[in-house]
């Protein structure tokens, strides 16, 4: 089975319950991807690190 999240902003702080909702598919052995509507929040990199969703592909809109 393959998942697609679509969020507005991911990784985000404050957006845990998502992070774990990913993390638990992923686990699950669901092929996961989240893609986000909106830029990547300034810290997104140190978020996915601390919310351990590194490995989990992931796309960010963008003005270019």
């Amino acid at each position: 089975m393959r998942v697609f999240v679509v969020t507005m902003i991911f990784p985000a702080p404050r957006e845990t319950f998502a992070a774990n909702d990913i993390r638990a598919l992923a686990r699950a052995g669901v092929a996961v991807s989240v893609h986000a509507l909106r830029g990547a929040h300034p810290r997104a990199e140190a978020l996915r690190a601390e919310y351990e969703v590194e490995a989990i592909p992931s796309s960010s809109a963008s003005w270019r």
